[in-house]
Parts: structure tokens; sequence; C-alpha cells
């Protein structure tokens, strides 16, 4: 997708209900909802705009800087972070709020909510939530190529994820 030249800048390109790319890995340009203008809810908040839902979205996006596939990459650690434990890396009902805990607070561990994930999956997780985008991995094909070089990766197919899924009570739905 970032090869294709579409970043979202954390602007939930990497959300759960987004369908990025199919089979054959065409890319496919969704639309995506955006957030209002929330500045006049908090002076906290110095960007003149806010675009991408909070609970997804890249700190550098909510202060206004330069975006860049690694603010997707943030996104995307958001989504994995929710798909694996059935919860956000950060808790808030309110919008900003919950784009301020993106800027100042870590996020939740993710072993502490699901034990059973994997040291090294949840160790990239956690760098693609780094604040700093230089800390996050440097593209798309760097997660993929880190994601395939982890040791849980290589004992990992469809049966042992199927059963990993029905053990925490979300069973993906069969082909």
């Amino acid at each position: 997708m970032h090869q294709a030249g579409a970043v979202r800048g954390g602007q939930a390109a990497a959300e759960p209900a987004g369908e990025l790319a199919d089979d054959d890995e065409d890319v496919e340009r969704p639309r995506f909802p955006s957030v209002p203008d929330l500045t006049a809810l908090t002076s906290k908040i110095t960007a003149s705009s806010v675009c991408g839902t909070p609970a997804f979205v890249a700190p550098e996006a909510v202060v206004g800087a330069v975006v860049d596939g690694r603010s997707d990459l943030y996104s995307l650690g958001c989504t994995a972070f929710y798909a694996l434990s059935g919860e956000l890396p950060f808790e808030s009902e309110d919008p900003a709020e919950m784009m301020m805990e993106h800027l100042r607070n870590k996020p939740r561990q993710l072993r502490e909510l699901v034990p059973s994930v994997p040291v090294d999956l949840a160790e990239l997780l956690a760098s693609c939530l780094a604040k700093s985008p230089r800390r996050r991995p440097a593209d798309a094909t760097a997660l993929r190529t880190a994601l395939r070089a982890l040791p849980c990766a290589r004992a990992w197919d469809e049966e042992r994820a199927r059963a990993w899924w029905q053990e925490h009570g979300r069973a993906p739905r069969s082909r």
C-alpha cells in the first residue's frame, strides 16, 4: 500500500474494519472515517485540525506534524493490539483525551492482558507503538520482514491460529 503511494498518516488506515488488499495483494483505496476538529474541546491539543480515529491515530497526526508510512504502522500496531487482546492500547471515553493518551502515555503491555502472546511478537508490536516514528519499523516491508523472522512465526499456521482464537473466544469464520 505504501509503495502504491497511499499513506493515511494514522488516519484510520489500519482500523479493523478497513480492507486494504485483496487476496492477490492488489491495493484497494477505501474511504476512511475521520473525526471532527477537536481543538475547541481542549486546549491541550495544538493541531488546528485532527484527522483520524482517536483510538488508532498516531501521535504525530494528533499534533499536526508530518506523517508518513510509519504513522500507518502505529495505527496498525493499535489494530493488532486490539485484535490480539480485544482491548485498545489506551482507554478513554473522551475522544480528545484518547488522543492525548497517544501523545503522553505508554500503551498498556499486551502480555499483561494476554500472557499467551509470544514475547517476540509483543515486542515487535510495541515497537510499532513507539511515540517517535524513528523508533518504529521503517516501513511496511520492514515490518513484514521482521514479522516473518520472529521465532513464533515459524511455528504458526492456520490450524494453530484458529486454535488460539477459539481459546480466546473470538474464533474467525471458516472460509
